[in-house]
């Protein structure tokens, strides 16, 4: 037992040393960063080095090495329910395990955007109405390497339908198409405590409108470890913590690095922004008009703008886990309301 907590204390100091690390994503398909399952959602979806039911395709797809039967588990959520009543969120996980092969999964993630008016350059009066969506479509495996070692990859194809249409004279429109992969590994380092890791959503820039202005995926580093401080027939606790660091690396200019790059420069701690020196105010000429101060010899311009931030405020959270079949081992439902709260909040403001 005293083992059991000095490695969890020790997890915790290293966790928390990078936790700074956690910066805003800047990619594109974002539905592809909303954690499914009400189960790890209430253990602050911290579940990579936990991974023991189906929501492992997501969290980490290692998980499934060392999981044996059959499951499914389904999903189903109103998405920020305050801005728009047809925002949905839809999830749905199988795993399949094979003798001498491994455990096999596949699951859809499926977000509805609502309804959205067209306009145009006209002016703000709507002159049409079209949908939005985005879905995703993954095959995962997990095997054991040993007795305490697991691997696992996943594959995934993307699809975003945004919108019909083009923006004004710019060819193509807001329909696009990527695909990404999975690498996971968990390790027990014994029946009490485990680590796990899982790099997720690699894969080429996703493109919109041309090359030049494509967006890359949220790659995504999530680690983290689980510590079985009580498990016995009557009681269990089990202390989880996750960190997640996206993999993307954009410039001012709007470009981004490819993922194999993004991995190794994007910045791991805040990056310092550049000060803006004062403009002296204005002085008074003798006669009373004002005079244009000295020039600095630089321009900078100043450009904010406020986001939206989802926090989950969940007031109930449902799941069941029943025998469905003599083929299928079990079945989790689960649901949450609310999933998430817009927040508005300013963003640093970013000078050029």
């Amino acid at each position: 037992m005293k083992n059991v907590f000095k490695s969890l204390i020790a997890a915790v100091v290293v966790l928390a040393s990078v936790v700074p690390a956690l910066a805003v994503s800047e990619s594109a398909v974002l539905f592809l960063q909303i954690s499914p399952g009400a189960r790890a959602a209430g253990m602050g979806e911290a579940f990579v080095a936990l991974a023991d039911d189906a929501t492992a395709v997501y969290y980490n797809p290692a998980g499934l090495g060392f999981q044996r039967g059959k499951e499914i588990t389904l999903m189903h959520t109103n998405w920020l329910p305050q801005l728009g009543t047809d925002l949905f969120y839809e999830f749905g996980a199988y795993r399949h395990h094979f003798e001498n092969i491994g455990t096999i999964g596949i699951n859809v993630t499926y977000l509805n955007l609502g309804t959205q008016s067209r306009t145009d350059e006209s002016g703000p009066d709507p002159i049409g109405e079209f949908s939005s969506n985005e879905y995703a479509v993954s095959l995962t495996y997990g095997t054991q390497l040993s007795e305490k070692w697991a691997v696992g990859l996943g594959a995934r194809f993307i699809q975003s339908n945004l919108s019909p249409f083009g923006a004004g004279s710019e060819e193509g429109d807001g329909r696009a198409s990527a695909f990404g992969f999975d690498l996971a590994t968990l390790y027990k380092v014994s029946s009490r405590f485990s680590v796990g890791a899982n790099l997720s959503n690699m894969g080429p820039k996703i493109t919109y409108i041309d090359a030049a202005q494509a967006d890359p995926l949220p790659t995504n580093l999530r680690v983290g470890f689980a510590a079985h401080a009580i498990n016995n027939k009557y009681n269990k606790l089990t202390f989880v913590a996750d960190v997640n660091k996206t993999m993307v690396k954009r410039y001012s200019d709007g470009t981004s690095d490819p993922f194999y790059k993004a991995i190794f420069t994007s910045p791991w701690f805040e990056e310092k922004r550049p000060s803006v020196k004062k403009t002296p105010p204005p002085r008074m000429s003798s006669r009373g008009s004002s005079a244009a101060a000295p020039s600095t010899g630089t321009t900078t311009s100043l450009r904010c703008a406020p986001v939206i931030i989802g926090t989950r405020m969940a007031r109930w959270i449902i799941s069941a886990s029943v025998p469905a079949s003599p083929t299928i081992s079990t079945v989790s439902i689960s649901a949450m309301s609310p999933p998430m709260r817009a927040i508005r909040w300013p963003t640093p403001c970013a000078f050029r």
